[in-house]
């Protein structure tokens, strides 16, 4: 009996014991893609945020430079899970503002974006989920997916810091 009750107040204090937090890796630095194969990709390799990019990031923003289509843009999203207006880039049409909301998931940051499409004169939802991390080997990997999928197909970026 009073072994049980022992275990049962140990698996108790277990319990209640603080959990160590997450270390939340920092971004910051110039990256540049890296087409090598991602062991446990998922989806097609991508180059989602051009051949390179610059980020900053401090506790409360994350800010992405991105050059694509000859131009660069801006992406500065709260890191509180606030909307952030983001300005996208699409070939051929105007620049379309952007609401994305970005969370911490452990040591992964959680981009989602909700937006109205219109395809044949029809609009439609479209949402995606863009989750950043860097693995065990320094790369910063970057899966997307979302729906409608045969608009937003799931694909895996990587890419590598540049050492100065």
């Amino acid at each position: 009996m009073h072994a049980a009750i022992l275990a049962l107040t140990l698996s108790f204090g277990a319990l209640q014991s603080p959990q160590p937090a997450v270390a939340r890796p920092d971004f910051s630095g110039e990256w540049t893609l890296d087409n090598r194969p991602v062991p446990g990709a998922k989806g097609a390799q991508g180059a989602m945020l051009g051949s390179s990019f610059v980020a900053t990031q401090d506790a409360k923003v994350l800010t992405l430079k991105i050059t694509a289509n000859g131009r660069l843009f801006t992406a500065a999203y709260n890191l509180d899970g606030s909307g952030s207006k983001i300005v996208s880039p699409t070939p051929g049409q105007p620049d379309e503002v952007i609401i994305s909301h970005a969370t911490w998931e452990g040591d992964r940051l959680v981009i989602k974006t909700v937006t109205t499409e219109t395809q044949d004169g029809k609009p439609y939802q479209m949402e995606t989920r863009r989750v950043m991390w860097i693995d065990s080997r320094g790369v910063l990997l970057l899966e997307r997916s979302g729906t409608p999928v045969d608009v937003v197909p799931t694909s895996t970026s990587a890419y590598r810091r540049v050492k100065k």
